[in-house]
């Protein structure tokens, strides 16, 4: 019991001469460096974009904030002066209720601005000449201030949207590199992939069962491994023949090389004799018979098609009834005739 064990394992092992050599790593290349070193460059260029228009916001929003209070400031201040006239009339009555709604509608501003713009009020209010100067003045300048934050906030706003366009064709172009080198080591991988796949695949077709117990697997590597050596051993002894001529001590070791040499022929001829017995068991012979048949077809047929041109009438009242009648029993072949006959004709 255990021989037929230990025989069925040697034919099981003896496929695997070797463990399969395939490289299942995807291997690094510069291409991948550059890839990473992209985006890294993107995403800090995001960073710093996003870091810098978060900045002009924040300045935007300071500057808008500012110049609202100031002019928040400036109707409070209306507002009471409004309010506070001995002798109001239609006119001043009207001013003073829209600057109330206006009050309502605007935040409140900051302290510092609101008593910069009653001061205003007081110096315009008085009765020396000097303050009515000054205080005019003062309010020139708030106006000034207030027309400046606003260019500011404009030329912010514009130096944001250049920030936002340069930033995003950065971006695009980065984007674009980033796209081409990724594909490109793709298409690479892919190629890398088929062929780990093909290795694998004629590694399993090397080391298939099929291949393990088959008994032929290896019969070309002997037979050509056998035909070296029967050559060099022919060669051998031609020369130790040649040799023994003038040195009769070498007959020996001719001797020794032809009985090798037969050895090996009678061996090739029990492994190989059997081939022209099996092709002709399998009638591999029958190919000579097998093409003077079709010759005769072809002529046959060749024969009848140029006799159904040339007289079309007695083809269908003689020849064609005979011909009908030889094939009652195969009518399949009528499809394969007219074939043959325009394959015929094509020639």
């Amino acid at each position: 019991m255990k021989f037929p064990l230990i025989l069925v394992s040697a034919i099981f092992l003896a496929g695997c001469n070797s463990l399969p050599k395939v490289d299942f790593t995807w291997p690094k290349s510069e291409q991948d460096k550059e890839i990473v070193q992209l985006q890294r460059d993107l995403e800090y260029a995001q960073k710093e974009t996003q870091k810098v228009l978060k900045e002009k916001d924040s300045e935007i929003v300071a500057e808008e904030t500012s110049r609202i209070s100031k002019g928040t400031s400036q109707v409070y201040a209306a507002h009471g002066t409004l309010e506070a006239d001995p002798e109001p009339n239609k006119y001043t009555g009207a001013a003073s209720g829209a600057l109330a709604v206006a009050k309502e509608a605007l935040p409140v501003p900051e302290v510092e601005d609101l008593l910069a713009a009653i001061e205003i009020q007081k110096k315009l209010l008085s009765e020396q000449a000097e303050e009515i100067k000054l205080g005019k003045e003062l309010l020139a300048t708030a106006s000034n201030n207030v027309v400046e934050s606003k260019n500011k906030v404009t030329a912010l706003e514009k130096e944001k949207s250049k920030i936002e366009k340069e930033s995003a064709e950065a971006a695009a172009a980065l984007g674009g590199q980033l796209i081409d080198l990724e594909a490109t080591r793709e298409v690479e991988r892919q190629a890398y992939l088929n062929k780990i796949s093909s290795q694998a695949a004629a590694y399993q077709e090397e080391n298939s069962f099929w291949k393990r117990i088959n008994p032929l697997n290896g019969l070309a590597r002997t037979f050509s491994s056998l035909m070296f050596w029967v050559v060099l051993l022919v060669v051998i002894g031609g020369g130790l023949k040649i040799a023994s001529i003038f040195f009769p001590g070498v007959g020996i070791i001719q001797a020794i090389v032809g009985g090798l040499g037969r050895v090996l022929g009678g061996l090739g001829g029990l492994l190989f004799g059997w081939i022209p017995d099996a092709l002709r068991g399998m009638n591999a012979v029958k190919y000579k018979e097998y093409k003077v048949q079709r010759q005769i077809a072809d002529n046959s047929v060749g024969a009848i098609e140029n006799f159904r041109e040339e007289n079309p009438e007695d083809y269908i009242t003689k020849l064609k009834p005979k011909l009908e009648d030889w094939n009652r029993d195969n009518p399949e072949l009528k499809s394969i005739i007219k074939k043959k006959a325009y394959d015929l004709n094509q020639i």
